[in-house]
């Protein structure tokens, strides 16, 4: 299977909200909270008020301070997918006022682009300790841990409720009483507000002395993050910039390198399935498709709504051969997201595969040149002087034909007599035939030019010789486009002809395409009504399997027609005396007529039972006749896709149905 590309559409962030940090028990948040890895709980001390006013003094003791800022903002689209970055470089001032903290940036460049945030106020955040806030806020002591390589007091804290209310925690050296880290997040959502969630998580060297801040943000499920970095540290790196770099190194073809940066982004955060989901796609791009499936089923189980965590899981499994779970997974990603062609595609190849068409014809053409011991030719040989074995066990011959290779044998020379007016030299028969038979019915107009094309330079090339060529049309009927000639330029001038391209104007392709794309439309329209419950569902829903088997009978009939008419083709070649061939130029056809359409109903309405594709036995019972009598005279046969490079049709550009796009393809 072809790699699979890291593009999603359906949401990854973090579940469900929790209860406020205040309510929790110390030990159960330090289970859900990464950033509490090693806290040690026990009873809160007594000196806690104590601690949280010398931290507030410790805080209005701090001067002015001007720090050198790195600013790296970030934007992910729906499913984490990074969609810009970019790093900025400011100066950014604390000075003390009368009423708090001054917070100033400068050196800044002007006009940022929209869709990046860049905040401010990070030391007024810690105005909770101050002590006409303090005594509003409610607090609980957590235990201590090791924060920065320094002793730390840990505190949970809810601010009171006014515009919006927001709760944290905050670390306090356990030696100098001094604010070593506070995170601050929204409690619930501010009306009138489109903010879903911030977070804001600042570490401080001194008081005033910042070092990181990380802020992020959800709006309308886009995600946005900005690490501040301050006098030039590094810092530690926040998961989702790992995540970024993670990305970026799949799509660069460095996957072993993505799965050593994503697994140490999923280790700091393990509890963000979009880490997980790209970690799964670098581990299938890294040939780890069992290490990948895992993944993915870690994110289904997180976010079982998740159209695009099925179709990954579904992609797994394909890929291992497991095409039922594949088909379940698809299924759910439909239902998901009905209006993606993706995810129909996916589901249509899982239910597809496992199908095989039967060919019980087989036809080799093996030539022979028999020379005796002196190395003359051995003429006037039969079928019966030959006997083929493959493997030791002998082959039954289908067609026997002989061919002379050499000069024509020389006439005896006649007795002399009276003089004779002398005879124009009777031309050679042509000891090869050539038939181009162009598909017009399967092929659409846009596939004129590379057939025209091709056949231009063909002929271009080819030169008078002992050939002889002729050019049929085969539609809705024959049309002889060029008869037999051994003259390769008037090919040339009947393929330039306009009356040649007027010929794939009446292509069934065009209009069975225009068909399927307003019975999808269909579809989608029903699909919508069913899932709000229109009154009208039901009538409508119930008329889909006709228009599906509409569809497939229409192509039945005109394959057969198409079937029938070369079948006429290979016999009429098959009665020339000389070597013969056939090039068959199409797109192919459905070997199972309407497939496409009933795969779209079965995507869009699982509910409704699908029909066996039984049609598939009848196209072959009329496939194979052709193959018996090519077989049987000795015709070969040889096919051109006139697609040339093609791509399948629910992921063309040009297509005006579906919506958004799930990602990964089974192919």
């Amino acid at each position: 299977m072809p790699a699979v590309f890291p593009v999603v559409c359906a949401l990854l962030a973090l579940s469900a909200d929790p209860p406020p940090f205040v309510d929790t028990e110390p030990a159960v948040l330090a289970r859900q909270s990464p950033e509490l890895a090693g806290l040690r709980t026990g009873p809160a001390p007594e000196r806690l008020n104590q601690i949280l006013q010398a931290a507030a003094t410790a805080l209005a003791m701090q001067g002015p301070t001007a720090l050198a800022e790195e600013i790296h903002e970030m934007r992910f689209e729906k499913g984490g997918i990074l969609a810009a970055s970019r790093r900025e470089h400011a100066t950014y001032s604390i000075q003390p006022s009368e009423d708090g903290w001054r917070e100033l940036r400068a050196d800044l460049p002007a006009g940022p682009p929209t869709g990046f945030f860049i905040t401010g106020g990070f030391i007024n955040s810690l105005d909770f300790l101050q002590p006409e806030t303090r005594d509003a806020t409610r607090f609980l002591y957590l235990g201590r841990i090791t924060e920065a390589g320094r002793e730390a007091i840990v505190v949970a804290f809810l601010r009171p409720a006014g515009t919006s209310q927001r709760q944290g925690l905050l670390w306090i050296d356990a030696t100098t009483n001094l604010p070593l880290r506070v995170r601050h997040s929204l409690l619930g959502r501010i009306e009138g507000v489109e903010l879903e969630t911030w977070n804001t998580d600042i570490r401080l060297a001194s008081p005033a002395a910042l070092t990181q801040v990380i802020v992020s943000a959800t709006v309308a499920g886009r995600e946005l993050l900005t690490v501040h970095r301050f006098r030039g540290v590094p810092g530690i790196e926040e998961p989702r910039e790992q995540m970024a770099r993670g990305i970026a190194l799949t799509l660069e073809g460095k996957p072993a390198a993505a799965v050593t940066l994503l697994n140490q982004a999923r280790q700091a955060d393990p509890r963000r399935p979009a880490i997980r989901y790209h970690l799964g796609s670098a581990l299938l791009a890294a040939g780890q498709p069992a290490a990948a499936e895992d993944e993915w089923r870690a994110v289904v189980q997180a976010l079982p709504d998740s159209a695009a965590a099925h179709n990954a899981l579904g992609i797994a499994l394909y890929r291992r051969g497991d095409l039922a779970g594949a088909a379940a997974e698809f299924r759910q990603c439909v239902r998901l997201q009905p209006d993606d062609p993706a995810a129909r595609d996916n589901l249509a190849k899982a239910q597809a595969t496992g199908e095989t068409i039967r060919v019980d014809v087989r036809q080799v053409i093996v030539p022979v040149v028999v020379t005796g011991s002196e190395g003359h030719f051995v003429a006037k040989l039969k079928q019966a002087d030959f006997q083929i074995l493959e493997d030791g066990v002998e082959q039954k011959i289908a067609s026997f034909g002989v061919e002379s290779a050499g000069p024509r044998p020389e006439t005896k020379t006649a007795a002399p007599g009276p003089p004779q007016a002398p005879q124009a030299a009777a031309k050679p028969a042509p000891r090869r035939s050539y038939l181009i038979v162009v598909d017009t019915l399967h092929s659409s107009l846009s596939t004129f030019n590379q057939v025209r094309t091709s056949l231009l330079k063909l002929f271009q090339s080819e030169r008078h010789g002992d050939s002889q060529y002729a050019l049929i049309a085969v539609g809705a009927t024959s049309h002889v486009v060029q008869n037999m000639t051994p003259d390769p330029g008037a090919v040339l001038r009947a393929v330039e002809d306009r009356g040649f391209q007027k010929m794939f104007q009446g292509s069934r392709a065009s209009s069975a395409a225009a068909e399927l794309e307003q019975f999808e439309r269909t579809l989608a329209e029903t699909r919508v009504l069913c899932d709000n419950r229109d009154a009208t569902c039901a009538s409508k829903r119930a008329a889909l399997p006709g228009m599906a088997s509409q569809i497939g009978e229409a192509d039945r009939t005109q394959t057969l027609a198409f079937l029938r008419q070369l079948q006429s083709l290979v016999e009429q070649l098959g009665r020339a005396g000389e070597r013969r061939t056939m090039l068959l130029i199409s797109t192919g056809f459905q070997m199972s007529p309407g497939r496409d359409a009933h795969e779209l109903l079965t995507a869009y309405f699982p509910e409704i039972p699908s029909i066996q594709m039984r049609t598939i036995e009848r196209m072959q019972n009329e496939l194979e006749p052709v193959f018996r009598l090519a077989a049987k005279l000795n015709v070969p046969i040889h096919t051109i896709d006139s697609r040339g490079l093609y791509t399948s049709s629910y992921r063309e550009a040009s297509r005006s149905t579906g919506g958004g796009r799930v990602g990964p393809s089974v192919e």
